[in-house]
């Protein structure tokens, strides 16, 4: 304020001075000094004029919410474990506790679940088996791991829930695979490869690296513990049409000293080695999650599509302790489709999902689906329509349009339920839209985790013409060593997936080529045992980021953090994003 009154003040003896100079008079200095602000004023106005256009709300309709959209856009549950225990509580019926299942979906109309294991009794003993006194057996390479899968006894849980159900309810196989230091996923479409617990070591050093800290060596083999690392896993289950998402994004706790991470710190690694991520809860552990949102737009504002999505990670034998507050859920557009687990797996994939605890949201920009693309530009305005309706029971309260960093663009209070559409104005950069409606009394500002209701759409992605992000591509630069044991082998860079993208023979020294960031490669020799590594995973510099998170070295940089709370800024997607434009590794 200072500096502004001293630079107008300056300003003002300047003026007064060329008016002398010309010949007008101290008598005429008070007219000069007005004339003088009103310039100012017009270069204010003149700037603001080239601001870019608000939103304007441009019509809204009162109604009632139409019969049709609860069968258009069904209830789905995600994340889920069918017979799970904590420690001390008493198992029950398995029989009953199905039953009980069903008549809750039926009571909160509920039309599909997401069934995640353990699936059974069977399957529940072989996880205390085999994550307890047999688990270095099962790893060992000594022991048949398929051989414990059960797929009948699974596919029988499953059709004994949807014989009961009687259509009400379509019950198909979900996983919560993997579970690691580096995050946990769930899945639409799930394909069951291996045993559930396959990929699990939530809370085990486990190496997944060459130059891994974490170790715990395996009694039976002497060598460390080791598992498939994210990138093998989603491959595999992309390649089966399967779409993961990232679960309880910013979760962590400590407990008797000690730091235990859900944090999904691979994350951002896959937003910028994909240019986008299949998904990420955004509503979990509490109806409006806030740090999970932040998290959320922080990673739209990358320009890529991230598709969100509801989470509830509720043990199914006990759901008659959940009621339709604290149950959360996914609501695909099936429209007049039948109800299939493709059905909904299609629909997640094109983003066309929107996720709360009963209320209705369905949001479209000049007539383009939640998930799409609409072609922007900034002499473009688009027209944005919101159809939203209260929970049973309830009464709407602010409804908020979101865009770029979270901002929020416009406000509406106190609207029943019904159609509204605004004027949107277009951007020269990537830009969404997203769109929030609370319940009556909530107060996200002031009060974020007592929020009762919230129903949140999905993006409308706003590019100009001609963006796209694309997947990143790393520079290798592969040293060859003169006394190698790999020299008179080959090399081959392949896809995630195992795609050949080209081979080369090993020979004493520089290999250097540009591939894609999720790629792998492996290393041949006749009478040497084939060598595979994916080349994100041996990047000492992103596994830095990624420690970051996963050991809560973050906490330091943030102190005072409440658990399950990490700051945006934690997940280093600039340094990811540096990090993958190179990696140099030694072939000894």
């Amino acid at each position: 304020m200072f500096g502004e009154a001293l630079r107008r003040r300056r300003g003002e003896k300047t003026l007064a001075s060329c008016l002398g100079k010309v010949g007008v008079k101290m008598a005429s200095w008070s007219a000069a000094r007005c004339l003088f602000l009103l310039c100012c004023f017009g270069l204010c106005v003149s700037s603001s004029s080239r601001a870019p256009a608000q939103v304007r709300l441009v019509s809204e309709r009162p109604g009632e919410r139409p019969a049709s959209l609860d069968r258009d856009w069904p209830a789905v549950v995600t994340h889920t474990h069918n017979w799970r225990f904590r420690e001390g509580e008493t198992t029950g019926s398995f029989s009953a506790a199905g039953e009980q299942l069903v008549r809750w979906c039926w009571d909160l109309g509920i039309r599909a679940v997401g069934v995640g294991s353990a699936w059974n009794p069977a399957n529940e003993a072989n996880f205390e088996r085999f994550e307890g006194p047999d688990r270095d057996l099962y790893y060992s390479g000594q022991f048949d791991q398929k051989s414990v899968m059960d797929v009948a006894g699974v596919k029988a849980t499953l059709t004994e829930l949807n014989a009961q159900s009687r259509g009400s309810t379509l019950f198909y196989l979900d996983n919560e695979t993997p579970k690691n230091r580096m995050g946990h996923m769930w899945w639409f479409g799930y394909l069951y490869d291996y045993p559930a617990w396959h990929d699990y070591s939530q809370d085990q050093p486990i190496k997944y690296y060459e130059n891994d800290p974490s170790v715990e060596i395996n009694a039976l083999t002497g060598e460390p513990h080791t598992r498939r690392n994210l990138f093998e896993i989603v491959a595999i289950q992309r390649r089966a049409g399967a779409i993961g998402v990232f679960a309880h994004p910013t979760r962590w706790w400590v407990s008797n000293g000690k730091f235990t991470s859900n944090i999904a710190a691979m994350s951002g690694l896959f937003l910028i080695a994909d240019g986008s991520l299949d998904g990420m809860a955004v509503m979990g552990d509490r109806v409006y999650n806030k740090p999970y949102q932040d998290l959320w737009f922080s990673f739209l504002d990358t320009g890529g599509k991230v598709p969100g999505f509801a989470e509830t990670d509720f043990f199914l034998n006990q759901v008659m302790h959940h009621n339709e507050l604290d149950t959360f859920r996914n609501y695909p557009h099936i429209g007049n489709r039948p109800l299939t687990a493709r059905a909904i797996r299609d629909a997640a994939r094109s983003g066309e999902v929107f996720f709360s605890n009963g209320g209705f949201l369905n949001v479209s920009v000049d007539g383009v689906p939640m998930g799409s693309v609409v072609r922007t530009g900034q002499s473009k305005r688009h027209r944005l329509r919101i159809e939203v309706y209260p929970a049973p029971n309830s009464r709407l309260g602010r409804i908020q349009i979101i865009g770029k960093h979270g901002t929020v663009l416009a406000v509406k209070d106190n609207f029943p339920g019904g159609v509204l559409e605004y004027e949107i104005p277009g951007h020269d950069e990537p830009d969404y839209v997203v769109v929030r409606a609370f319940g009556s009394g909530d107060d996200p500002d002031h009060d974020p985790d007592q929020v009762r209701y919230l129903a949140v759409s999905n993006p409308v992605y706003l590019w100009p013409p001609g963006f796209h992000r694309e997947p990143a591509r790393t520079l290798c630069r592969l040293r060859v060593a003169l006394g190698s044991r790999w020299i008179g082998g080959s090399l081959e860079f392949q896809t995630a997936d195992g795609e050949l993208l080209r081979r080369e023979p090993i020979h004493a020294g520089i290999i250097s080529l540009s591939e894609p960031a999720d790629s792998r490669i492996v290393l041949s020799k006749k009478g040497l045992q084939s060598r595979m590594f994916y080349i994100a995973m041996e990047n000492a510099d992103v596994e830095k980021d990624i420690w970051y998170l996963s050991s809560g070295e973050f906490r330091k940089d943030y102190p005072g953090l409440p658990q399950s709370v990490v700051p945006p800024q934690a997940f280093r997607l600039e340094s990811l994003r540096e990090a993958l434009n190179r990696f140099e590794y030694e072939i000894r």
